[in-house]
This record gives C-alpha cells, sequence and structure tokens, in this order.
C-alpha cells in the first residue's frame, strides 16, 4: 500500500471514476441522435469495488511481484477497473431509430455525478487542507526545536566561558577580573 491510499484511502479513485462516468454520459447526450447508439453507463459500486480490489470473487495482489489480469506486472489503470462494469442502459421508452438515449435522463445523471464529483472533490481538498496545516504546524515544532537546541548550546558555551576566564591566570590574576573580559562575558 502506497502512501497516496494510506492518507487518502479510496478518494482518489472515487474521482477517477466520477471523472470516467461524465465522460462516458457526456458522450451518450453527444450520440442522442444517432441512429442505433446504446447508451452505456458505469455500475459505480462495482466499479469501485474492483478499483479498490475488495469485489467479491477477485483476486488482491499482495506483492509488486505478482502477476495483474493483464499479464505484467505493475497495478493495472483505472480504466480497466470500469471496463467490466459498463452497463447499456435500458430505456424507459424506446425509440423508432434503435436510439436508447433518454436525454431527460442523462442529464440528471450528468448533474447527480457532477454534483457527487464535487463533493469528493471537496472531501479530498479538506484531507489536504488538514495535511499541509499538519506539515506547517511540523515545520513549526521543528523550528523551535532547532531554537530550543541552539539556546541550550550557547548557554553551555558561555557557562564554559565564564569557567575558563575564572580559572586561567594572567599576570598573577583570574582571566575575569580583568574588566575588558567582564564586559565581552556580559554581552
Amino acid at each position: 500500500m502506497n502512501m497516496i491510499d494510506t492518507t487518502f484511502g479510496v478518494s482518489p479513485r472515487v474521482l477517477a471514476l466520477r471523472s470516467q462516468r461524465s465522460a462516458l454520459i457526456a458522450a451518450n447526450l453527444a450520440n442522442a441522435d444517432t441512429p442505433h447508439y446504446k447508451a452505456r453507463d458505469i455500475d459505480f459500486g462495482r466499479a469501485l469495488a474492483n478499483a479498490a480490489g475488495d469485489a467479491p470473487g477477485t483476486l488482491r495482489r499482495t506483492s509488486e511481484r505478482h502477476l495483474g489480469l493483464e499479464g505484467g506486472t505493475g497495478s493495472s489503470s483505472s480504466s480497466s477497473a470500469i471496463a467490466g462494469e459498463l452497463r447499456y442502459r435500458i430505456p424507459a421508452q424506446p425509440s423508432l431509430d434503435g436510439n436508447t438515449v433518454e436525454t431527460d435522463r442523462e442529464h440528471a445523471a450528468f448533474m447527480d455525478n457532477a454534483i457527487r464529483y464535487q463533493a469528493s472533490l471537496n472531501f479530498l481538498n479538506g484531507r489536504i487542507q488538514g495535511l499541509k496545516l499538519a506539515l506547517s504546524v511540523l515545520g513549526r515544532v521543528r523550528l523551535a526545536q532547532v531554537g530550543a537546541r541552539s539556546i541550550g548550546k550557547a548557554v553551555q558555551i558561555l557557562d564554559l566561558t565564564v569557567a575558563y576566564a575564572r580559572d586561567r591566570r594572567q599576570f598573577g590574576q583570574a582571566l575575569g577580573d580583568f574588566q575588558m573580559v567582564q564586559q565581552m562575558l556580559a554581552d
């Protein structure tokens, strides 16, 4: 499991599936007047389960070295996750030219999908903002730790310098007894 999966869960897959569903519904609307065109849609629940690897009867890869369904190693693309979930729509009232696109139903499905896409995007954006906040707080904490260590080292150096000035003798008296040394230590 990679870092994106652990951080964001299924949200990126949901966005990808919603985007593909929007393209599919847009294609249905674009072909509303094409004779014998069959309207298609995605079974979203099953497609999401396939993308997450939780669909009943599917195998789950537990290692990158396992072979995928397409025969090679590596993860399968999200478009292959919906390939098996593509369904033809059954119209409520079939047209004479064999076209199964019902524009009112397609518009409603498109708007519903757009609203759900935006909600998923807002949820993911909230997660990203939370991570940015956590990282900025972590950066400030790290900066405070570095500052505290620096102050600690400065105090330690001052203590060593004072001890040296007290112990070191020059011209028969301690180095710390000279006025210039006292002023330098005071600063």
